[in-house]
């Protein structure tokens, strides 16, 4: 069996010249036989760079973490280096969709933006398991806001 580990991203006022608000969700595929190596992996690479037990780390990390404050510049450039790294070994695999939210929706079913990013997440992940002919399960965090 395989797991797509998901979360939702938005921005409505991007801070970079000439972006254009964008939705997202994006997730990364594991196999469940290796969840437990990589999770051990990834929480000593944490340990190593500080992180407080629970912390999460993001790639754009909210100005109240532990992330924003203390892993910056090119410490924050080798952290996702070393992450990417471990998840290379570990053969797991990103999918991810994004959306500019002033233009037409790109599913005719979907009622709106966020709708939108979802059917198509959905399709891709479904696409994924059954290129390699395995099961599979998702998950995505969506906090309370």
């Amino acid at each position: 069996m395989d797991f797509i580990f998901a979360d939702d991203s938005e921005q409505k006022n991007p801070t970079r010249q000439e972006m254009r608000p964008l939705i997202g969700l994006g997730g990364v595929h594991i196999s469940a036989e290796l969840i437990g190596d990589i999770e051990h992996e990834i929480n000593e690479l944490c340990s190593r760079y500080g992180f407080p037990d629970g912390e999460e780390f993001k790639w754009s990390p909210s100005r109240d973490s532990y992330m924003h404050d203390n892993i910056k510049e090119e410490r924050r450039v080798v952290f996702y280096n070393e992450l990417f790294e471990i998840s290379s070994n570990y053969k797991s695999t990103a999918i991810v969709v994004a959306s500019d939210l002033d233009c037409n929706l790109a599913d005719s079913s979907a009622e709106n933006q966020n709708q939108d990013v979802t059917i198509m997440f959905l399709e891709r992940a479904n696409k994924f398991f059954n290129s390699f002919s395995r099961t599979g399960a998702f998950f995505i965090y969506k906090p309370h806001r």
